[in-house]
């Protein structure tokens, strides 16, 4: 199952200091005016949010101060793409 997320997850992280992956958070983040849709994360990103690329996932996340959002963005769309068209020319 492959998802194509048009929104965020989002954490308030324990020590902002510590923003990577699997970082302790004391639980959601800040909640966006609607439902922290992709125009939204775009908002976050412009506000001076840190991006950063997980590589394991192949996603990237992002950061500002104490709050953490995850998200997908143009380039993980076209690795996912890229997986599921590979998929399906060994099964098909």
């Amino acid at each position: 199952m492959v998802g194509f997320g048009a929104y965020a997850r989002t954490f308030t992280l324990n020590d902002p200091s510590n923003h990577g992956l699997v970082a302790p958070a004391s639980g959601p983040g800040a909640a966006g005016a609607y439902t922290l849709a992709y125009f939204e994360v775009c908002t976050f990103l412009k506000s001076g949010a840190t991006v950063m690329w997980n590589a394991l996932q192949d996603v990237p996340y992002a950061y500002k101060g104490n709050q953490w959002i995850g998200y997908d963005n143009p380039k993980s769309f076209a690795i996912k793409v890229n997986l599921l068209s590979v998929i399906s020319l060994c099964s098909g």
